[in-house]
């Protein structure tokens, strides 16, 4: 048409500004450095987001996705009050995360599905900011789609999936931004018993970013990652079994009651684990014998552990001698994992 068009600086973009107000919403989804915004005679003209095979385009003052039948990215201001907590509740957690919107009012959540971490924060131990690495190689080359769109329900109370990958991939989210019964209801729809697809294992494999989180809830999550894909063929997950099923248990009445595992899905996933520890023996046993209808089990533990010698020499006393004493003065031991030669523990 012989127009020219022009790359707009949105770094410059003064505080303010409508330009600005773009360069904040892009930057949701997209690094500035790969962002090319164009004006024509001064109008914003198209938004190309070549890493996300995304081209936005003005349309009746939104922005349209451009061959997308008619969805455009829904703006703050078009939000009614209930509508606008409603999406707030329904997007937490979801920091690079755009809300789309249709002719017949519809509306669809458009998730770049990029490499993400969760750095150690100092000061800030359950932090849940994440980083999204949108420079990835490994991404680039599995995904078939740099993004996933989620149908939002007429309700407005829950997004939906369509498919594994894209369940996973929320999952994953929840469990980073520690939302833990988010993470764990949607892993509901992750069920499957087929060879996982190239893109469905990257999302798995992302989930090793996740073993720091100690938290009880989060042993709870992974063990239900577990249980989903117990019967995929040859699958490695990203964690150990049993080390989780292990922290599972050691902190089991501190999950919240709604992420609790039935009986029969932990001696599922007890018998699922290929390593064992004490705990998770016992429990072994414990659970197969009450399948197999034994009025009781014998369980193996390790003894007690205790003071050492001068806790069996004060044992020894009797009743009289006690009696007789004071107070104590001071007490000496040498704990058994401390090398020979090495100074020995006090504690007055």
């Amino acid at each position: 048409s012989g127009s020219v068009w022009t790359l707009m600086d949105l770094h410059g973009a003064r505080a303010g500004s409508e330009l600005a107000a773009l360069t904040q919403l892009l930057i949701r989804i997209e690094d500035l450095s790969h962002v090319l915004a164009w004006a024509e005679e001064g109008q914003l003209a198209a938004v190309e987001l070549p890493r996300l095979k995304l081209i936005l385009v003005p349309q009746d003052g939104k922005l349209a996705v451009k061959d997308s039948g008619g969805w455009a990215v829904k703006a703050i201001a078009d939000y009614s009050a209930t509508e606008a907590e409603a999406l707030e509740a329904l997007l937490c957690g979801l920091q690079q995360a755009l809300v789309l919107e249709n002719g017949s009012g519809e509306l669809r959540v458009l998730l770049p599905n990029h490499d993400v971490s969760r750095p150690t924060a100092k000061g800030d131990p359950f932090t849940t900011r994440l980083v999204f690495n949108r420079s990835s190689f490994g991404w680039q080359e599995t995904m078939d789609s740099p993004y996933y769109l989620y149908p939002v329900h007429a309700t407005e109370t829950y997004i939906q999936s369509t498919s594994l990958a894209a369940s996973l991939y929320l999952a994953l989210l929840r469990l980073m931004t520690r939302n833990y019964e988010a993470a764990f209801t949607e892993l509901e729809s992750c069920w499957t018993d087929m060879p996982l697809l190239a893109e469905e294992q990257w999302v798995l494999n992302q989930f090793a970013g996740t073993l720091e989180d100690g938290h009880p809830d989060a042993h709870a999550v992974r063990c239900k990652l577990a249980l989903c894909t117990a019967f995929v063929a040859d699958l490695v997950l990203p964690y150990e079994l049993h080390s989780e099923v292990d922290g599972y248990l050691s902190k089991r009445h501190h999950v919240a009651r709604a992420l609790w595992l039935s009986e029969a899905e932990e001696l599922q996933l007890l018998r699922l684990c290929k390593a064992s520890t004490k705990r998770v023996k016992a429990r072994l046993e414990f659970l197969g014998a009450q399948a197999r209808g034994q009025r009781s089990v014998v369980l193996r533990a390790d003894p007690a552990q205790h003071g050492g010698q001068p806790w069996s020499r004060l044992c020894c006393q009797s009743s009289q001698a006690l009696n007789c004493a004071t107070r104590v003065t001071r007490l000496q031991f040498r704990h058994p994992s401390l090398a020979e030669g090495q100074a020995s523990a006090e504690w007055p």
